[in-house]
Formats: structure tokens, C-alpha cells, sequence
């Protein structure tokens, strides 16, 4: 079994992403309570004595505060969710390279592996089914001798 390592840094992407989540839903929240609010005209106030803006200024605030809450959480959500799976990458590319590099000690391991204490003697068994192994030295043949031939007549 593999060990999970960095338990705080996976702590804190869950928390960025469970964050993205929340932002964009209060966000969503957000912008249609100040859209209700601006369609009720609840921001058409005015100080007593002076001339609302009427109905339909307070109904623009409200679509333009929305908006403004939509974007606001939008980004939010972006930014949240881009930084947990930042780390979540991070830490798969921490893996990934501690696994590349324990098969590369192993690769070079077995390469540079000292030769076994196998020695094949007349006596040893073959290793293989094939024919036994003869142990005789084997004599250098001799240098080659150039014969001419005479040409051929005609």
C-alpha cells in the first residue's frame, strides 16, 4: 500500500474546492435577492422631501447589482476550483516523479549489477536442453595460405 503523503496540502485543495462550490452557489443566491429587491424597489430610496428615482431606477440597480454578484462569484468559483486542482496536480507530478525515479534506481540496479557467480565448467550441469558445453580450448586455426594457380591455357 502506497503511503498518502501531504495530508495538509490535500486538506487544503478539498477546502479550495469545497469553497468554489460555496461562492458560486451564494453567488447565484446573491444576485436574485438584489434582483428581487430592485423589482420590488427596495432601492428606490430617498431621503424625505426629495424626488425618488422611481421604479424603474430602482429595477436597473437591481440587474446591474445582480450582474455585478453573478461576476463576482464567477470568478470566485474560478479562482477557487483552478487552485485546488493546481495542487491536486501538483501533488500527482510529486508521485509521478518519486515512481519515475525509484524505476530508474531499479533500471540502473540491474544494469550495473555485478555478474553472478555462475561459472560453466565441463563439469557443471547445461543451461540449457541443448547440446553439453565442451571446456576444451579451442585451437586457432592456422594462417591462411595463398595459392596462385596457373592460368588456364587455351
Amino acid at each position: 500500500m502506497t503511503q498518502r503523503k501531504y495530508g495538509a496540502l490535500r486538506f487544503v485543495a478539498f477546502a479550495c474546492h469545497v469553497l468554489a462550490w460555496v461562492s458560486i452557489i451564494l453567488g447565484l443566491l446573491s444576485a436574485l435577492g438584489i434582483f428581487l429587491a430592485g423589482a420590488f424597489g427596495l432601492f428606490d430610496l430617498a431621503p424625505p422631501g426629495q424626488a425618488a428615482g422611481g421604479p424603474m431606477a430602482s429595477l436597473i440597480s437591481g440587474i446591474i447589482g445582480a450582474l455585478a454578484s453573478l461576476l463576482v462569484g464567477a470568478i470566485q468559483f474560478v479562482g477557487f476550483l483552478a487552485a485546488s486542482q493546481m495542487i491536486y496536480a501538483l501533488i500527482d507530478i510529486e508521485q509521478n516523479t518519486r515512481a519515475m525515479a525509484d524505476a530508474l534506481q531499479r533500471l540502473l540496479a540491474l544494469q550495473f549489477a555485478p555478474p553472478t557467480d555462475v561459472v560453466a565448467t565441463a563439469d557443471a550441469a547445461p543451461l540449457s536442453d541443448g547440446p553439453p558445453v565442451d571446456a576444451t580450448p579451442v585451437s586457432q586455426p592456422a594462417e591462411p595460405t595463398i595459392t596462385t594457380a596457373a592460368p588456364p591455357s587455351v
